[in-house]
C-alpha cells in the first residue's frame, strides 16, 4: 500500500501484517476510499468523487509535510 496515494488505513487496528520486508498489509478501508465515499454522498459521481479525494489527498500530503501554499 503506497501510504502517500491512500493515506494509509481509515481506522487503524492491531491485526495488520507484514506481508514481506517492504510491505505491511492493513485492514479496512484506505483513508482516500473514505474521502471517495464523502464525495459521493455530497453527490458527485464516481469520476469526480476519484478527481476530489486524490486533489484532497495531494493537499493533506503538502500539509503533512509543511510546505506553504496550500
Amino acid at each position: 500500500m503506497d501510504l502517500n496515494k491512500s493515506g494509509g488505513p481509515m481506522r487503524p487496528t492491531t491485526s495488520g501484517r507484514m506481508l514481506d520486508d517492504s510491505t505491511f498489509q492493513f485492514e479496512g478501508m484506505t483513508l482516500f476510499d473514505y474521502f471517495v465515499g464523502q464525495f459521493i454522498l455530497a453527490g458527485y459521481d464516481s469520476v469526480d468523487a476519484v478527481k476530489n479525494a486524490k486533489w484532497t489527498m495531494e493537499h493533506r500530503n503538502k500539509h503533512l509535510m509543511g510546505e506553504q501554499n496550500v
